[in-house]
C-alpha cells in the first residue's frame, strides 16, 4: 500500500490549484470581463497493489477580481470529490518499447457554488448560492512508447441541482459525455516535460420544445465544451514542481426562457464564452 499528499498553487493570468486566475469572458453580446480567482487544491489518496488506488480532493476558488462586479472579490465556489480507480489492464511490449494500460474510475463531487451571474446588460446579480451533486465514472486507456505517453479517457458525468428549474427549459439531472485526448512528452537528461491535451464535451439529455403540429421548436443535443492546454512542468525534485501552461476554454449552452402555464417561449439563444488563460502553478506532493 502506497499514499500521497498533494498541494497544488498557481497564478493564472489571461484575457479569464492554489491559484490565481485571470479571465477573458465574450458572451452573446461580445462584452469583455476580467477575472482573477485565487485557487487552493489538495488531494491525499492511496494505492493499492499498484491496481486500485482511492483519494480525497478538495478545492476552494475565490474570486479576487471580477471586472465587473461590486465588489469585485468574493467567494466563488468549492469542490469535494472521492474517487476510486481500477488498473483492469497492463501490458509491456520490451522488444518495442511499448508500454499499455486501461483503467476504470468512478467517484462524486459535490459542489457548492457561489456564483454572480449577469442580467442582459452585463450587471452582476446577487450571488446565487446552491449545492449540485456529481456522480462521474470514466473509462481511459494509455500507450507509452519512447518518450511520448497518450492518453485517451471517456468521461460521463450527472450533475443534479438543488435550486428550482424549469424542466421544460433544464433538466433537473444534467448528463454530460467528455472526450480528451492528454500528451506527454519525456525530453531523455531534463527535468521539464512539454504536455497538452484536447477536450470536447456534449450534452446528453436537453430538453426539445415541439408544436401543436409536433414540429420540434428547438432542442437536440449539442457540443457543450472545448477545452485546450498546453504548458511545460519543471520538475525540481520529486515532491516540487513549477507549471506553465496556456489554455483556450470555449463553452456555450441554450439558454431558453419559457412560461410553465402557457409553454410560451419568451426567449432562445445561444450563450457563447472564451477563457484564455495563462498559468503558473506549483504543486507538491510526497
Amino acid at each position: 500500500m502506497k499514499k500521497y499528499l498533494g498541494l497544488l498553487a498557481a497564478l493564472v493570468l489571461a484575457f479569464p490549484a492554489r491559484a490565481y486566475e485571470f479571465s477573458d469572458e465574450v458572451d452573446r453580446t461580445d462584452r469583455l470581463y476580467h477575472v482573477m480567482e485565487l485557487r487552493q487544491s489538495a488531494t491525499a489518496g492511496f494505492t493499492f497493489n499498484k491496481t486500485w488506488d482511492l483519494a480525497v480532493r478538495e478545492e476552494l476558488r475565490e474570486v479576487v477580481y471580477d471586472s465587473g462586479s461590486t465588489p469585485p472579490a468574493y467567494f466563488s465556489k468549492s469542490y469535494t470529490t472521492l474517487e476510486g480507480g481500477w488498473k483492469f489492464f497492463s501490458y509491456t511490449d520490451a522488444y518495442n518499447n511499448y508500454k499499455y494500460n486501461a483503467k476504470l474510475n468512478a467517484g462524486f463531487t459535490l459542489r457548492y457554488l457561489n456564483q454572480k451571474l449577469r442580467d442582459d446588460a452585463g450587471n452582476v446579480q446577487a450571488p446565487a448560492k446552491y449545492l449540485r451533486y456529481r456522480p462521474f465514472v470514466s473509462l481511459s486507456g494509455s500507450v507509452n512508447f519512447g518518450t511520448v505517453k497518450l492518453t485517451l479517457r471517456e468521461r460521463f458525468l450527472a450533475d443534479f441541482r438543488t435550486d428550482s428549474v424549469n424542466t421544460l427549459e433544464k433538466p433537473k439531472c444534467y448528463m454530460e459525455l467528455r472526450h480528451r485526448l492528454h500528451a506527454d512528452f519525456r525530453i531523455p537528461g531534463k527535468t521539464y516535460k512539454p504536455f497538452t491535451y484536447i477536450e470536447f464535451a456534449n450534452t446528453l439529455n436537453q430538453p426539445s420544445c415541439y408544436n401543436p403540429s409536433g414540429v420540434r421548436l428547438y432542442g437536440g443535443q449539442y457540443l457543450s465544451a472545448i477545452r485546450t492546454k498546453v504548458g511545460l512542468q519543471w520538475n525540481i525534485n520529486k515532491e516540487h514542481a513549477l507549471v506553465f501552461a496556456y489554455s483556450f476554454h470555449f463553452t456555450q449552452s441554450r439558454e431558453v426562457n419559457i412560461t410553465r402555464k402557457s409553454k410560451e417561449i419568451n426567449r432562445l439563444y445561444m450563450e457563447q464564452t472564451c477563457k484564455h488563460i495563462i498559468s503558473l502553478a506549483y504543486e507538491f506532493g510526497y
